[in-house]
This record gives C-alpha cells, sequence and structure tokens, in this order.
C-alpha cells in the first residue's frame, strides 16, 4: 500500500497517522478527529473532560455497556465519576429511559449497539429524543460507537447522521475494519484539542502506532464498502438458523453484523465440543462460550471470513457442536479420547 513508504509517526504526529484522522473525521461527520490505542482510554478521556466542563461528576451509563461490564469499572476507580444507570438488560433505552434522566449529570454515553444486551439498537425517534432532551438539558452526549459503522444501516442512515446524535463519538478500527488494534474519537476541534492532555495522562502517546495506522487504512479500504454486505448476510444466516433450531437467536430480527446464539447444553459442555470441532476441522467456531443470567451462549460476527462458508454449513457446523455437547453431558467422551469419532 502507497502509505508504507511516509513517514512513521512519532508520538501522534506522521502523514499517515494524519491522514487516517482526516479519513475518519470526514467519514463521521466531524471537524476533527484523534487515533487511540484504545477505546477505553479514549473514552475515559471524553467523559472526564465532560465532568470538568458541566461541574457535574455524573455521567448516564446503559447497565449493560461496554464501559461500566468491561473495563473494571475505571470510569469510577481511576475518573471519579459517578453512574446512573439507564435501559433494562434486555434491551435498549426507551423514551420513558430518557424522561427519567437526573439534571445533574456531565454526560449521557450511548453504546451502539449495546453489544452485553444482545447487539441491540433503540429506535431512531429515541436517539432523536435523547439529542433533544440533552440539548434542553445541558447534558453533553458521547456515543460509545465501536461498532458505529455496522450499526448505520439498520435505521438507513449515514455514518455522519448516526455520528451527529453525539457531541463525541468513539469508533472502533480493530472489529468489523481489521485494523491490528486501536480507534477514533471525533468532535469538534475544541473537543478534540482538550482532552489530548488525558490522552497523555492515560498513556495513550505511544511512540509510534505505524503499523495500527496502516492496518486500519487498508481496512477502511477493504472492508468499509462491504459493511452493508456483512449485515444483510448476518440476518440471512440469523434467518437460516431460526428456521432450523427455532429461537435460539438473539435479536430477532438481526439489527446489525452481529448476533447471539444460544445453546441448550451447559458452557462446559459447549466449550468442550468447539475444542473436539477444531481439533478435527481445523477451525475455531467462537470466540468465546459465554455463561451468564440468560443460560449458553456465543456471539457470531460477521465479516469477510463468512465468504468461506455457506449457510448450509454453518448450520451443520451447529449440529456437530450440540452433537458433541449433548454426548459429553451424556458421559460419551470416553469415546473421544479412545479415539472413536462419534460424528
Amino acid at each position: 500500500m502507497p502509505e508504507v513508504d511516509y513517514s512513521i509517526d512519532c508520538f501522534g504526529s506522521g502523514p499517515a497517522l494524519e491522514a487516517l484522522e482526516r479519513t475518519m473525521a470526514d467519514l463521521l461527520g466531524k471537524e476533527k478527529a484523534v487515533f487511540v490505542h484504545k477505546g477505553m482510554m479514549g473514552q475515559l478521556s471524553v467523559l472526564k473532560h465532560y465532568a470538568e466542563l458541566s461541574g457535574f461528576n455524573k455521567i448516564a451509563l446503559h447497565s449493560c455497556s461496554h464501559i461500566e461490564q468491561d473495563e473494571g469499572l475505571a470510569y469510577k476507580k481511576v475518573m471519579g465519576l459517578v453512574p446512573h444507570f439507564y435501559g433494562d438488560k434486555t434491551s435498549p433505552f426507551t423514551a420513558l429511559d430518557i424522561t427519567a434522566l437526573p439534571s445533574d449529570l456531565a454526560a449521557v454515553s450511548v453504546e451502539l449497539p449495546t453489544r452485553h444486551a444482545g447487539f441491540l439498537l433503540p429506535s431512531w425517534s429515541c436517539l432523536v429524543q435523547l439529542k433533544q432532551h440533552c440539548r434542553e438539558h445541558g447534558h453533553f452526549i458521547h456515543i460509545d460507537g465501536a461498532r458505529l459503522l455496522e450499526s448505520a444501516a439498520y435505521w438507513n442512515k449515514e455514518y455522519s447522521e448516526v455520528a451527529a446524535i453525539g457531541d463525541s463519538v468513539y469508533v472502533s478500527l480493530y472489529k468489523t475494519l481489521g485494523g491490528m488494534a486501536g480507534g477514533i474519537i471525533a468532535g469538534d476541534r475544541e473537543l478534540i484539542e482538550s482532552i489530548l492532555p488525558w490522552k497523555t495522562r492515560l498513556a495513550g502517546d505511544i511512540y509510534t502506532v505505524f503499523p495500527y495506522v496502516l492496518s486500519a487504512l487498508q481496512g477502511i479500504k477493504e472492508h468499509l464498502p462491504n459493511i452493508p454486505i456483512y449485515c444483510q448476510r448476518a440476518k440471512a444466516l440469523a434467518t437460516a438458523l431460526s428456521k432450523h433450531f427455532g429461537r435460539h437467536v438473539i435479536p430477532y430480527p438481526v439489527q446489525t453484523n452481529a448476533f447471539i446464539f444460544e445453546f441448550l447444553e451447559s458452557k462446559e459442555c459447549v466449550e468442550k465440543a468447539s475444542i473436539r470441532y477444531a481439533q478435527k476441522h481445523n477451525v475455531w467456531l467462537f470466540d468465546r462460550v459465554i455463561h451468564d443470567n440468560f443460560g449458553c451462549r456465543v456471539e457470531i460476527q460477521i465479516g469477510n471470513a463468512i465468504n468461506e462458508w455457506s449457510d448450509e454449513q454453518v448450520i451443520d457446523a451447529f449440529e456437530e457442536i450440540i452433537f458433541l455437547a449433548r454426548s459429553y453431558r451424556l458421559n460419551c467422551s470416553s469415546l473421544i479420547t479412545a479415539g472413536n469419532p462419534i460424528v
């Protein structure tokens, strides 16, 4: 790629890095963007900045949000921010959640989609209502849009229209875009310049991020045009799985390129079955097997790897996983360890 011949960036400055930041700012319709090696660091910087601007240290979070569930409560332990939780664990926020927001908020963080609630998205009318409410009450809106690019097609909106709901937005570069790591924080120039000191304080000034930048630029060229195709394939695959196995797909219908499949067997049995499947076929099917209050689940996130699979092949793979998991539950693992295949 031509950018490989650019000068390597150094502590946040360099032609390839600046090209990436301009590209993403334009894509999201924002004045300026900055690369962050970790979305967690970038989003904490934004939320802390809003707290300083507003004089309040309270932020609104969905109870299943990534910021609440996966970051060791850094917003609280490191930044001294206090949460107000909105939205149900099995759904995105509603109009009633918006009207119930307290007045002493620094900002509302909106995760699009809410991964731990099943990759769910709110209605567009709710997003518009939230924007109007926050304008009237002086609250900032930050969009945790790690998967914003994968969400826009659900509302039939441009990326910039979705990003315009927020005063700031985070987008991941390493999920569907396939970059090595990192993401983008975008907003107006004043916001980006104001959070840079927090980027430094949170160890975000890396000597060079050149490999991350190159892989992100390549991902934008290769994957960005195909994201709507990935979303359509996810819907088609989810429909095929539902017709074959019944209502094991969440959400249904699928809203982005990602969904959850529920197994009736235990997490332990599904994990063992996945390992056996990998040993037999040299294919690792699931990123992880999750057990929560709702049962045993796996996440399906559609990208270009699905091009090698037909829906029928995926169904066959799931059939085999279910058969293996059931066999483990019935104490049939001895057949496998003895070298006698049961499939």
